[in-house]
This record gives C-alpha cells, structure tokens and sequence, in this order.
C-alpha cells in the first residue's frame, strides 16, 4: 500500500484522471479563447473616407476594362458634390492604391476638369469625373453613395453605388441607375 492507503494501481488512476481533467480544462480555454477571437474578426468595420473613394474608383476602372499595353492610364476625377476639398489623407491613399490602374486626380472645383471652351464639356483628356456626395464612412459597415459619372453634359449617369466593408476596406456590391435632375 502506497500513499494514503491507496495501491499503486489506485495512485495511477488518480494521476491520470487529475491530468485527463487539467487538458479538458485547458482545451475548453482554448476553445473559449478562439471562438472569443473569431467572432471579434468576423465583426465587419466600418468603412472609412478613403477606403470609400477607393472602391468608387475600383468600380470604375472596373467597368473600363483591361487596359491594353500600349494605352495610357484612364484619367479619373473626382470631386465632391458640395465642392468641398475631399481629405488630404484620402486623396493620397486613394492615388497611392491606383498608381498603376488610373491617374486619379482630385479636385475642388469641376471646371477644372471639363473643357470648358468645347459646347458640350467633355471631361479633359478623355477622361471621367466622379461626383460624390459628401461620404460620412466612419460609423457604418455598409454605405449607399450616391455619384453622378459626367463624361460631359450629354453623357452622365446618377448612379447610387452601395458599398460594404472588407478586411482590406471596402468594395461596391450593387450600382442603381437613378434619374437625372
């Protein structure tokens, strides 16, 4: 008889069934652990200014197709439809992410982007200018923005672009025609 009155075959059973419910213990922190972090990460952000203009120029450039390897880089404008200055921080972002699909450029006033001298107006350098409402990303997980695509005054489309968050900032998932006026 060993410790206690207990066999040495009882003491086996007894260290064992000790560590068999310290590793359960610890496995089920585990568990609690993980499914702690996985529901953290599967909470969707929300969606910030300059994640927005990028998937508004992402959707864009999109919709132009490849670009062939002789063409120059699609010019994008954009600006706000209030004509406010659109965030330093956003603009360089959103240039920074297309350096190599688009000249996205900025601007504060729209005739700066569209010829004025021709009678329809087109946008200069065969380009496109993207009208965004003001974009107040920073509470919400999913966004509805509505743009006008002016290529000139005969050629735009009001369109309301709806935009979710991803885990590299957000993307467009539908685009609604809505009428001009």
């Amino acid at each position: 008889m060993g410790r206690a009155g207990l066999s040495p075959r009882s003491q086996a059973a007894t260290f064992y069934a000790s560590r068999v419910r310290a590793r359960r213990t610890l496995l089920a922190a585990a568990l609690v652990a993980l499914a702690g972090c996985g529901s953290s990460a599967a909470k969707p952000h929300a969606i910030g200014t300059a994640d927005a203009y990028l998937a508004i120029v992402t959707w864009e450039l999109g919709g132009l197709g490849p670009i062939g390897t002789d063409a120059s880089l699609p010019i994008v404008y954009i600006a706000s439809e209030d004509g406010k200055t659109i965030d330093a921080g956003a603009q360089a972002t959103v240039v920074k992410a297309t350096v190599d699909e688009a000249k996205v450029r900025f601007t504060d006033v729209r005739d700066d982007a569209t010829d004025t001298k021709v009678a329809d107006a087109p946008v200069k350098d065969g380009g496109v200018l993207l009208i965004v409402e003001k974009i107040d990303g920073t509470k919400s997980s999913s966004l509805e923005v509505p743009i006008i695509v002016y290529r000139s005054k005969t050629d735009q489309q009001h369109t309301t672009l709806t935009l979710v968050s991803t885990d590299n900032g957000a993307r467009v998932i539908s685009a609604s025609a809505q009428p001009s006026g």
